[in-house]
């Protein structure tokens, strides 16, 4: 026959004893469970691998724009300080002879366009917030 346990002891062999437990198990099963991803991962790219050389090489979808390691991609979409506006184009005659407040002073008079141009021109040279803002301000 075997003996009954007491409730209490019953409780410190849960409390200390299933949480042992489940460490010592969860130690063991780490390995296996990285050995069985690792094991999915190959044999995935496997396939991709046999999928993909069972295409015709004429037939192969490569990106000629992507990059190569260690390859420097230049943007698709210029940077404002990569467009150049001549300063005769500006529609503000000795733009860059003028302060800030004298530009400010006339952006109202301008088209959605003719700002445009004055905030790419000014993004690229002296990036005045006090135009710019004015700019947006009026763009809004």
């Amino acid at each position: 026959m075997v003996a009954q346990r007491q409730p209490i002891d019953r409780v410190i062999d849960l409390a200390v004893g299933f949480p042992v437990a489940t460490a010592v198990a969860a130690r063991r099963s780490v390995p296996l469970v990285k050995q069985a991803a690792r094991q999915g991962v190959q044999r995935a790219a496997k396939r991709a691998t046999r999928r993909f050389a069972a295409i015709p090489a004429s037939e192969h979808h490569t990106d000629e724009r992507a990059p190569r390691r260690g390859e420097v991609v230049e943007p698709l979409v210029p940077q404002a300080s990569q467009v150049e506006v001549p300063d005769h184009v500006l529609p503000i005659d000795d733009y860059d002879h003028l302060a800030a407040r004298q530009v400010v002073d006339r952006l109202h008079t301008l088209t959605g366009a003719e700002l445009a141009q004055i905030s790419v021109y000014e993004r690229a040279h002296r990036h005045r917030q006090t135009i710019l803002s004015r700019i947006a301000q009026l763009q809004s």
